[in-house]
């Protein structure tokens, strides 16, 4: 009877056993144990047969998968022939258009007419653009030897080092085992690589490859987190105004141990300076309408020494978390980061009720080009509607203003119909608000009737308007 009883026991465990080798070998379709009487062992069987089947589904769910993400690569990768197939025949249909000849002679009459007025570094320019060109325009080989391609990218970089200087450097590296000639390669395989790490290289560095930074004087002082950098192996020098420092890091500003201890926060001269003209104070009321990244409203929190209310709000979701994730980084419980439009009137919030309101409005971003290269290929069509929302965002933050704030508005364009236009059409439907000048200056900064204008060539920062309004006291 007991010899019985444990086979009855052991039965169960002996399959169990023989079904999990399967499963090891992926083979699923194995009967499920069969349920004795003793109650732990049924139990313990019937989980197996549970788990067993569990396991099949998220095999097949996992093959399925692999088989969907098979199909997508190869759709992308007919996807990109396709492409590239339309751009050889855009390409093509360009040379058709185009009279070669009458374009190389007249850009070999310039280039002699350089030479003759001894212009050489001229006629240099115009004999690497015809090179490029003649490369361009006469080539129909898909296969060309690497020594040509060297020489374009060559041509490239004499014009592109013009243009920038010494703020973009090229080197060639080439193993000595590799033939130039000999080696083949697709036609155009190289400049376009290197064009893009020329524009992905320079833009973010238009001021020079320094970074602009705002220290945190809740956490540091200007002296100390000067000394703490330099330590670090950075290069840092004073800034325009108080608590502003011009870095040249050693690399990514996000790795030194002085930001992960909230002592300074990444922002541009232009950023500080709309910032810096709500001139917010200790125990103000203030409100940022359009919030993120957050280098604004840091700033504004570090005016107010982290005393008053300061409300940061931002219509995407997902960026009221990273600006959470800011304030907290840099010691700010006065701040409270919230979700939602700037273009809708919450009167929750309180109409008439913030001493400070920065609208720094959605824009075309014109100013920033230099960092954001794919606005290059934007136009303005449908630039009505970005004017309606920023007038809305502009009479929403009149509107939650009290008597006697101040109100800043502020875009990265240069573009008239954004600010200037806008400024001036707000004053005509506000008559008791008026435009006050800045009380900081940067050197090159064109203050005018309507506001603040920063041009890149001019003041060394992005594109930038900041206006600076304030209700007269005696309406």
């Amino acid at each position: 009877v007991t010899g019985l009883m444990v086979m009855r026991l052991l039965t169960p465990v002996q399959q169990m056993i023989a079904a999990s080798r399967a499963i090891g070998k992926s083979e699923f379709d194995t009967p499920d144990i069969p349920l004795p009487k003793q109650p732990e062992i049924a139990q313990l069987a019937e989980s197996f047969n549970i788990m067993k089947h569990s396991m099949a589904q998220q095999v097949t769910t996992l093959q399925e998968k692999n088989e969907i993400e098979r199909e997508l690569h190869r759709q992308k990768t007919e996807a990109l022939e396709l492409q590239n197939r339309m751009e050889r025949s855009r390409l093509q249909q360009l040379r058709s258009q185009i009279d070669p000849h009458f374009l190389f002679n007249t850009l070999n009459v310039i280039q002699q007419t350089a030479g003759t007025e001894t212009a050489y570094r001229t006629q240099a320019l115009i004999m690497a653009l015809s090179h490029l060109l003649r490369y361009s325009l006469m080539s129909n080989d898909e296969q060309v030897p690497l020594s040509r391609e060297v020489r374009i990218v060559d041509e490239y970089y004499s014009i592109y080092h013009v243009r920038f200087g010494e703020r973009v450097r090229m080197e060639w590296r080439i193993s000595d085992l590799l033939d130039l000639t000999e080696t083949m390669v697709p036609s155009f395989i190289l400049q376009p690589v290197v064009e893009n790490a020329f524009k992905h290289g320079i833009c973010p560095k238009e001021e020079g490859g320094v970074v602009r930074i705002r220290v945190n004087p809740l956490r540091t002082t200007d002296e100390a987190l000067t000394q703490t950098l330099q330590q670090e192996g950075h290069t840092v020098t004073a800034g325009p105004w108080p608590h502003c420092l011009l870095v040249m890091f050693n690399g990514n500003p996000a790795a030194s141990k002085a930001f992960h201890a909230g002592q300074f926060h990444v922002q541009g001269l232009a950023s500080q300076f709309a910032a810096l003209c709500c001139d917010a104070r200790p125990g103000m009321r203030v409100l940022d309408l359009c919030a993120a990244p957050g280098g604004k409203s840091l700033t504004i929190a570090e005016q107010m020494q982290n005393r008053g209310e300061l409300f940061s709000g931002e219509a995407m979701t997902g960026r009221v978390k990273l600006l959470k994730q800011a304030f907290d980084r840099c010691g700010i419980d006065r701040a409270k980061p919230y979700h939602g439009d700037a273009t809708i009137l919450n009167p929750a919030f309180g109409l008439g009720s913030f001493d400070r309101v920065l609208c720094d409005v959605p824009c075309s971003g014109l100013g920033v080009i230099g960092k954001k290269p794919d606005i290059r290929e934007k136009t303005l069509d449908g630039i009505e509607n970005l004017l309606l929302t920023q007038q809305k965002i502009l009479q929403n933050g009149a509107k939650y203003l009290a008597p006697n704030g101040r109100l800043v508005y502020s875009t990265c364009t240069v573009n008239h119909h954004e600010n200037e236009a806008q400024v001036r059409q707000f004053l005509q439907d506000n008559q008791d608000f008026s435009v006050i000048a800045p009380q900081i200056i940067l050197s090159g900064m064109r203050v005018g009737e309507y506001g603040t204008l920063f041009l890149p060539h001019e003041t060394s920062t992005d594109g930038f308007f900041a206006a600076i309004l304030e209700r007269q006291k005696n309406c």
